[in-house]
């Protein structure tokens, strides 16, 4: 991204996420201010929408409104890319994030982003919600109707697959059986090697005829990283896995693609993070960012809330919450 803002809150996020399903239900290659509008319409009991029902204005209906007009927009033959975001909605972010901050707020709430809408009245999606009587000066009147302290950072951990989850355990079992407690990008991309269900394995699978060569480099540079001989409970993750994490959460949120982060985002993450040893590996394997995104998702890897195995006890999993959670500070001891 070309800003760092502060974090969504939740509902924001998930704002934006029925944005993603709007456009794609239309068949658009971006997220428009018009996308983002229908998905705060359709946030319910968040700070904007009961902010217009105070306002006298039922958001439901307004967004029902919204969604008709768009629906006469809706390409028949639907767009096979990622969904980008338009430069109007870094826009849009960027005025949220200078009202949240004179608001000493850390997080953008939908409110912000209906502001940050509103603030230019020649703007299209301005124009359209003053024709129907919802202007900025009504709005500033009023104070906020919810503090949306939930951030969407923890959302966006929750929306990770379980197959992503599954992977990360499995990078942490190859650890301690070499008596490692570093995670690195090699771990985890043995990991995905080694999980044949995922959707980063098939994509890899269909990329190279032979895997076992990758899977036979990553073990012996595995082999040569330092013993620790410590207790699985000191399992830190290297910087390089840090970055990793950042890239694959940068890659959900700015293409909107898919409602969650899997391990097509990870292996991402991965070649993005260029000076780690499994990308090197990728590398060497002629394997690039632009043909992993250009990969079909084989499988449509769920997050789920109940699992066979009990993955929030993993230390590596409790060092990714904490990574992806608490604005990407150090791990929490």
């Amino acid at each position: 991204m070309s800003k760092s803002y502060r974090p969504l809150s939740h509902d924001a996020g998930v704002a934006f996420g029925a944005a993603h399903f709007f456009g794609k239900e239309f068949g658009h290659q971006q997220i428009t201010s018009k996308h983002l509008l229908l998905g705060i319409l359709k946030t319910p009991d968040c700070d904007a929408t009961l902010s217009l029902m105070k306002m006298g204005t039922n958001p439901y209906k307004l967004g029902d409104i919204l969604r008709h007009e768009m629906n006469l927009t809706k390409v028949e033959r639907f767009w096979e890319g990622p969904i980008t975001k338009s430069p109007e909605i870094d826009e849009i972010e960027n005025l949220a994030d200078q009202e949240a901050q004179k608001q000493g707020k850390n997080l953008l709430s939908t409110r912000h982003l209906l502001h940050a809408m509103l603030q230019h009245p020649q703007q299209g999606v301005a124009k359209w919600l003053q024709f129907h009587g919802v202007t900025l000066v009504d709005l500033q009147k009023l104070p906020s109707q919810k503090d949306e302290q939930r951030p969407h950072t923890s959302g966006n951990w929750a929306l990770v697959s379980e197959i992503a989850k599954t992977t990360l355990t499995k990078a942490q079992l190859i650890a301690t059986q070499h008596e490692q407690t570093l995670i690195t990008s090699s771990h985890i991309l043995l990991a995905i090697l080694d999980t044949p269900e995922s959707n980063a394995y098939r994509q890899l699978a269909n990329l190279i005829e032979h895997l076992e060569p990758l899977r036979a480099n990553l073990s012996s540079h595995i082999h040569r990283l330092n013993k620790t001989r410590q207790s699985e409970s000191q399992i830190k993750l290297a910087d390089e896995v840090k970055k990793m994490l950042d890239f694959a959460v940068e890659e959900y949120q700015n293409t909107y693609e898919f409602e969650f982060i899997d391990t097509h985002s990870f292996l991402i993450g991965i070649l993005r993070e260029s000076n780690s040893h499994a990308a090197q590996v990728l590398g060497n394997a002629y394997i690039t960012i632009d043909q992993v995104r250009a990969q079909p998702r084989y499988v449509r890897e769920y997050p789920v809330k109940y699992s066979k195995i009990n993955l929030a006890k993993q230390a590596i999993i409790k060092r990714v919450t904490n990574w992806l959670t608490f604005t990407r500070n150090e791990d929490t001891k």
